[in-house]
């Protein structure tokens, strides 16, 4: 397998972002890059404090950020007896985080969550997401600190390639788990049916027949790659984000796997609307795989 990189700023979540990494390349045998960047220092926002501590540069702040990561590094191959690389970067962070796994030919980011308070949004918001938009490997987002193998993965499907290849990643880093996957179907014009006065029963079939059709999809996808079986499939109605995180509270899944398609202006709002309010109601891990000609 490809090497696994994690980014981390050091912060407890962060800190469980590097355990889940080196968890999964140790499964893998693979090698574990450990990545920290430094956002660009403004002069102007420090000035006071180098002329107070003269001493206080930029290669300090870098050194010191190396040694920390170094020390990181030897822990987990104490832990874990896995190869580590370690490197430090200075730049905006999801771009820097981007490039370096292009360049290292990465099979996985792992990125820690926010945690409820302002900075750890602000990291959701301007690293975690950003990434999402700029990566082309699969992201896991560790929202928790398990160590333990992924039981019950949840997996979204609309049935395109990129569906085929979050189930495909669903059974590549979740070997053993109940992999369920799930179609969330929209009933087209009910609501304005339902403003136009069109009567109750009508409009129950209209729903039935959405219905009816989002399950004979879900089974040709199955179908398509022998997946019946393998695959628990299951179809619901409703908002997408919300059905989403209902139904792996439900089933009680401890990953939720989404497919991420291109940068076309539907592809990111797609993103944006589904993907984001995932990120922000999450309270487990999610792995977003990303189309591969993005």
């Amino acid at each position: 397998m490809s090497p696994i990189l994690a980014a981390t700023d050091f912060s407890p979540p962060a800190e469980q972002a590097v355990a889940r990494a080196a968890m999964l390349a140790k499964q893998y045998r693979t090698t574990l890059h450990l990545l920290h960047v430094l956002p660009p220092i403004s002069w102007k926002a420090f000035g006071k404090v180098l002329l107070e501590h003269p001493l206080v540069t930029e290669k300090q702040l870098y050194d010191a950020a190396r040694t920390r990561l170094s020390n990181v590094a030897d822990a987990c191959r104490r832990q874990y007896g896995i190869e580590v690389a370690s490197h430090v970067d200075i730049g905006r962070p999801h771009v820097r985080i981007a490039d370096y796994a292009r360049t290292h030919a990465v099979g996985l980011t792992v990125l820690g969550p926010h945690d409820g308070n302002f900075a750890r949004d602000l990291f959701i918001g301007s690293t975690a997401f950003r990434f999402l938009r700029e990566g082309t490997a699969p992201a896991l987002i560790a929202e928790t600190a398990g160590q333990a193998p992924y039981r019950t993965v949840l997996v979204a499907v609309d049935f395109s390639d990129i569906s085929r290849a979050a189930v495909d990643a669903a059974q590549k880093f979740a070997p053993g788990a109940a992999i369920h996957a799930l179609h969330v179907y929209d009933v087209l014009f009910e609501g304005k049916m339902r403003y136009a006065g069109v009567e109750e029963d009508v409009i129950q079939q209209y729903r039935t027949g959405a219905e009816t059709e989002a399950r004979r999809m879900m089974q040709q996808f199955l179908a398509e790659r022998g997946w019946q079986g393998s695959i628990l499939p299951t179809v619901r109605n409703g908002s997408p984000a919300r059905t989403i995180l209902d139904e792996a509270d439900s089933l009680r899944a401890d990953l939720i796997v989404m497919g991420r398609h291109g940068r076309s202006a539907l592809q990111e709002s797609f993103l944006g609307s589904v993907t984001e309010a995932v990120l922000h109601g999450l309270d487990r891990d999610l792995l977003v795989v990303a189309a591969q000609n993005t």
